[in-house]
């Protein structure tokens, strides 16, 4: 099982995940009070968009290529080939999504007005395309992939600190950004082929073409779970305007890393549970159970801790400006061990067994409940309601997948 390159990946990924959180300590202060309420809005509202694209891009390549990778990686031809059709397949999707984006900024005019941080958007799309962390991942060295998001946020560390200085300033963030994930991203290029000896080889059309398709259904369920995740902040953003998005994406912020925690083992273990679903599915199962009651203990602390030191935390990452925060993470707070047991129940068994079809319908059910009462929800209640919407829609979709669970171990 190589139990201790398991228990190595978690250790490393731990600390790794440590600096990242130390690095959100660091630049959220400062930002916050450069940009305030309503700046950061505008910069989080540009970020979904992108965010958007980057989703496109990716396709399902972060689960589908990293199973065939983990199940085939003791075969060099195959991870060739792999490696090959899915970068190819990447890098036509982003020039694709890099012409979509400037044809909104060209079209739309609300995107016009932020014309220049969009176009630097998508450097970070081409950034993005020259990562290819699911590499990483298949081959089970998730350290190496938490390394390059960690050196591409400390490039652009300087940059932020030293010409940001008021408003104005909001593109040398893009900016750095993506030039730091284009200069980490062409090193791990450069990482794979000279390490793994794993080397490009052009491809067919027809190749790209049934990878494409191939990865389709998990694509919608995953472009789903995205959007599901982004529909309120962007409901937020046209709305209630940039200040209200800025007050939920502070407190969403927080969420995001106290759910980051607990990535040191669900990313370590995904490899790890495709490839023993593939070799010996009683050994998956037992270290299923395992890891879920782990995962479950930390993550209800860290609830738990969240709530009770929601004021300070809001007061110190960005000070009186953002008190209304404060209530929006109480209630996110309570989201996070809903959020932990949904994607433990999707990352180590849903995909690993290729149950893409119920993960489509578990994300497609809750995607659609978010969409039909995101609109009334920020009428009425604003951020607050909005979030009081996240934390019944993560119910409805465990929920869901849990009812799937139980039925399928009942069927004959």
């Amino acid at each position: 099982m190589h139990r201790p390159r398991l228990l190595h990946n978690i250790a490393s990924l731990g600390i790794l995940h440590a600096a990242n959180a130390a690095l959100v300590l660091i630049t959220i202060p400062f930002l916050t009070r450069v940009f305030g309420a309503e700046g950061w809005g505008q910069i989080a509202f540009v970020q979904i968009v992108v965010n958007y694209l980057i989703w496109f891009a990716n396709w399902s390549f972060y689960l589908s290529a990293t199973k065939k990778i983990a199940s085939n990686r003791n075969d060099l031809a195959q991870v060739q080939a792999i490696y090959s059709t899915t970068l190819s397949s990447q890098w036509i999707l982003t020039l694709g999504a890099v012409l979509l984006l400037t044809i909104l900024v060209v079209v739309l005019p609300t995107f016009r007005a932020q014309a220049t941080l969009y176009q630097l958007g998508a450097g970070l799309l081409i950034g993005n395309a020259l990562q290819p962390l699911w590499f990483f991942n298949g081959m089970e060295r998730v350290k190496e992939s938490a390394v390059v998001q960690l050196a591409t946020k400390l490039l652009a560390l300087p940059a932020i600190f030293l010409l940001i200085h008021d408003r104005s300033d909001a593109y040398i963030l893009f900016l750095a950004n993506a030039f730091s994930a284009v200069l980490t991203g062409l090193g791990c290029l450069y990482w794979i082929k000279h390490k793994y000896k794993v080397r490009f080889k052009v491809v067919s059309v027809a190749r790209i073409i049934a990878e494409l398709r191939e990865g389709f259904s998990l694509f919608v369920s995953t472009l789903w779970a995205n959007i599901y995740s982004s529909i309120i902040p962007m409901g937020l953003g046209i709305l209630s305007g940039p200040s209200q998005l800025g007050y939920y994406n502070l407190a969403d912020r927080v969420r995001g890393a106290a759910i980051q925690l607990i990535h040191p083992v669900t990313h370590a273990l995904f490899p790890r549970m495709c490839h023993l679903f593939d070799s010996s599915p009683s050994e998956a199962r037992k270290l299923l159970q395992k890891s879920g009651l782990i995962i479950l203990s930390i993550v209800l602390v860290i609830s738990a801790v969240i709530y009770v030191f929601a004021e300070p935390i809001i007061l110190v990452l960005a000070g009186a400006e953002f008190i209304s925060s404060v209530s929006i993470l109480k209630v996110l707070a309570l989201t996070v061990p809903i959020i932990a047991t949904s994607e433990f129940l999707i990352y180590q068994w849903l995909i690993p067994t290729g149950q893409n079809k119920r993960l489509t319908i578990s994300k497609l059910y809750s995607l659609l409940t978010t969409l039909i009462l995101v609109y009334p929800v920020i009428l009425l209640g604003g951020p607050l309601g909005a979030t009081w919407l996240n934390l019944g829609a993560e119910l409805f979709m465990v929920f869901i997948i849990i009812l799937g669970f139980r039925v399928k171990k009942v069927a004959p």
